[in-house]
């Protein structure tokens, strides 16, 4: 027999291991890897009971360890546990290997099983199917539809400022013609649908034409606004340009008048220092002259302008009333 040594799970063996290790089995000898699956009248797996066995006889083991016997026999049974654990780890083995190739075995025949099975299962249902997808599909063309109907609606409503008219009357005809009794169990859906859609595409029509027509009026508005304006510009021109000529006109057929007047023997107007009037006095009446007076008049504001204090006064005297009458004017004008 060979010597043992170290644990009890390390066995050196010889060329006889396996003849030695079947001698030195304390389990029985003809087990097979049904041990892990038999049961006993009790419902007790086998192995269970071959470990219970085991357990008896090493509970009945009994070596003196002090003697060379004893260390012997305790050596000696170590090894036949070792060798009989060995044995039935392998025999566990040998059932899991034998368990996995049958499951292997089971579930290959289970997946083509299955494969065969659901493509009955499929052919059997396919009209069905196909059926159910055909009605998925009509109901949602019908709910879609009905939802475009109403976004169209709330569209125009909202956006009826950026679109044209044109745009809008071949919506509402394109909506209106939607009401064709094609929508089915949707149908009185459908209907709600179109006519609220119809009612907001109208009004938006009604907003923008009114708009339109507003923005139309507002712009005829500003271009006659322009044109009057223009004409009162243009007429402030002419009128202003004619009166710059009456009055070169009138100051030209005047001026030979005043110069006449102003120009008469100077022993008919005699002239005392005193005479000449104030320079405060001549500003007031040679500016009223030429603001209220008439065609002579403001020529004589003219000449009053141009005249130095001789002549001023030569004025005065020649036409004492008028420089009398326009000296005095700006009051009489307050006090009325």
């Amino acid at each position: 027999m060979a010597e043992i040594i170290g644990s009890d799970d390390e066995i050196i063996t010889n060329q006889n291991k396996e003849s030695k290790m079947n001698k030195e089995l304390i389990i029985s000898k003809d087990l097979t890897p049904a041990i892990f699956f038999n049961k006993n009248k009790d419902g007790v797996l086998e192995v269970t009971n071959e470990v219970a066995n085991l357990q008896k006889k090493v509970d009945e083991f009994n070596a003196d360890v002090s003697t060379k016997k004893g260390q012997a026999a305790i050596r000696t049974f170590a090894a036949k546990l070792a060798s009989s654990k060995i044995a039935l780890d392998a025999l566990g083995k040998d059932a899991v290997d034998d368990w996995n190739a049958k499951t292997k075995a089971v579930n290959a025949i289970r997946t083509t099983t299955k494969a065969a099975v659901q493509l009955m299962q499929d052919t059997v249902r396919k009209p069905l199917t196909d059926f159910e997808n055909a009605e998925k599909e009509r109901v949602a063309a019908h709910s879609n539809g009905i939802n475009a109907i109403r976004e169209s609606g709330d569209f125009y409503q909202i956006n009826w400022q950026e679109l044209s008219t044109e745009d809008m009357e071949a919506q509402l005809i394109e909506t209106k013609g939607l009401d064709d009794g094609t929508w089915e169990e949707f149908n009185d859906s459908a209907v709600k649908n179109i006519k609220e859609a119809v009612e907001k595409i109208e009004a938006a029509i009604t907003k923008k034409t009114q708009y339109d027509k507003d923005q139309s009026d507002l712009e005829d508005l500003r271009a006659a606004t322009e044109v009057r304006e223009q004409k009162e510009r243009d007429d402030a021109l002419i009128a202003k340009a004619k009166q710059e000529e009456r009055e070169k006109i009138e100051q030209e057929a005047i001026v030979p008048i005043v110069t006449s007047a102003i120009s008469r023997p100077v022993q008919k107007v005699v002239i005392n220092y005193d005479d000449i009037p104030e320079p405060n006095e001549r500003d007031v009446v040679q500016e009223n002259m030429q603001k209220y007076g008439g065609g002579f008049v403001r020529a004589l504001g003219v000449a009053l302008t141009r005249a130095d204090s001789f002549n001023a006064t030569r004025i005065h005297k020649a036409f004492p009333d008028y420089w009398e009458e326009y000296l005095n004017f700006g009051k009489k004008t307050e006090a009325v």
